[in-house]
């Protein structure tokens, strides 16, 4: 269970990071770049359409381990993409463990100054598939 503190640290860069997203948006349109505006908006409702199923997958421990991920892993940045047919009820804590595995292995071997990319794909099969593409 998350302490108050924390939740109140991830609402902190959520808002963040929702309050960056509008004012590329309110900038491009105070510069009259509409183009612009319109990519940027349908960015925001494609990223939207992910965290909802995100959220959809019976995965608690899971989503929020992908939400918390940008907090908790600063040089990272992630996008993910879900196939909204997946319940992962079965696997979601299993999932977090092994990624938190994965994400500690992965630091000791990247460079600290460094950003990196990754965009993990969450797929169906005999058992979920997370699939990583790294970058950086």
């Amino acid at each position: 269970m998350m302490k108050v503190d924390e939740v109140e640290n991830l609402l902190r860069h959520y808002r963040h990071d929702w309050m960056n997203q509008l004012q590329l948006v309110y900038g491009y349109a105070t510069m009259d770049k509409m183009e612009l505006v319109k990519e940027k908006l349908q960015h925001i409702i494609a990223d939207s359409r992910e965290e909802s199923k995100l959220m959809n997958l019976k995965a608690p421990h899971f989503s929020l381990w992908v939400v918390q991920f940008h907090v908790r892993h600063n040089q990272f940045h992630m996008t993910y993409h879900v196939d909204s047919s997946l319940d992962l009820s079965a696997f979601d804590q299993s999932l977090v463990h092994s990624l938190e595995e994965f994400m500690m292995h992965l630091e000791k071997h990247v460079n600290e100054r460094d950003l990196y990319e990754i965009e993990m794909s969450v797929t169906k099969g005999e058992f979920p598939l997370i699939t990583f593409k790294i970058a950086g």
